[in-house]
């Protein structure tokens, strides 16, 4: 049985750059729409590590802006559920 994962890190997410976090969301969105029309193949389960928030000084804007923006919208684009992603801070 093989298990692909797809592993992001780093967001470092807060309300200045949510532009520049669409633009890589985005391009990693369509990287993964090609990966997957290439080789019929999706992630499995989804794991998160590093810095979801810049700095946490704003710790649940940050993290609601980061959900919105950029988890949410990932899980739908992978057609995976919440309990498939794994998230460890950094």
């Amino acid at each position: 049985m093989n298990i692909r994962i797809l592993h992001v890190s780093d967001l470092h997410i807060e309300k200045k750059n949510v532009n520049d976090i669409r633009i890589v969301r985005d391009a990693l969105f369509q990287d993964l729409s090609k990966f997957e029309s290439t080789f019929n193949m999706s992630p499995d389960l989804l794991f998160f590590s590093g810095d979801l928030m810049n700095k946490g000084e704003n710790s649940k804007d940050e993290f609601l802006l980061a959900d919105s923006v950029f988890i949410k919208p990932l899980l739908k684009q992978t057609k995976l559920s919440s309990n498939l992603l794994f998230m460890v801070p950094g």
